[in-house]
């Protein structure tokens, strides 16, 4: 009896050794909309292609289809390129994002998107008076590690960054109804649970090997 019940053991494992795992959910293979159990609503772009853009449907100003310009409060048009030369402003707290994605995402995940190229990154859109994030939209690589995480995750994801995240404008920008900012995330810079303790105490959030955004502040 006891023979059997190991012969059904190694039976059963192997067959399950054998089984081909079944291909990741895309939550986003097809242009249109999906929802978060809360009843927000995403828009996806690009489905078919190598970049998807994933934005909340109240968005206004950072859609796919917005105008790319910025405008005075005054309702006046920045016109000339010396104009959007002087509008500038960065993130507060870049830790803030470390924080947010050490949170966010296991080790796993992050060991996995450390080997694509350019995985994610984080569009929004400011208010340059309080450097709050009015909009967020994310652009991620059509990879099965991004498009296997539901409308939730990039819920949750979204109301973090517009919670937890602060932006410094200058004066110029101050002047401006909103701006735009984005943020290309390289996971290779955001340390894993074992690399934490690696991190020296007081390295400010100008330390380049914590910056794990790139171009960070990029306004136009």
């Amino acid at each position: 009896m006891k023979r059997l019940i190991i012969l059904c053991c190694l039976l059963f494992a192997a067959a399950g050794y054998g089984q081909t795992p079944e291909p990741a959910v895309n939550y986003y293979a097809k242009d249109g909309t999906v929802s978060a159990t809360d009843g927000t609503v995403y828009c996806i772009d690009g489905a078919d292609s190598s970049i998807i853009t994933i934005s909340n449907a109240e968005n206004r100003y950072s859609t796919v289809d917005a105008s790319p310009s910025l405008y005075y409060k005054d309702g006046r048009r920045l016109e000339t390129v010396e104009e959007y030369g002087r509008v500038d402003g960065a993130v507060a707290d870049q830790e803030a994002f470390t924080r947010i994605f050490r949170e966010m995402f296991t080790d796993e995940q992050i060991v996995a998107l450390r080997n694509l190229r350019l995985p994610l990154a984080v569009g929004c859109a400011v208010n340059p008076e309080t450097g709050v994030q009015l909009e967020v939209s994310f652009v991620i690589g059509n990879y099965p590690e991004l498009t296997s995480l539901p409308p939730d995750f990039y819920r949750a994801l979204e109301k973090r960054l517009k919670e937890e995240v602060r932006w410094h404008v200058n004066d110029f920008a101050k002047q401006l109804k909103y701006m735009f900012g984005l943020t290309i995330f390289n996971f290779r810079k955001l340390p894993l649970t074992s690399e934490l303790h690696q991190i020296k105490p007081g390295l400010g959030r100008n330390d380049q090997n914590l910056n794990q955004g790139e171009e960070v502040g990029s306004f136009h």
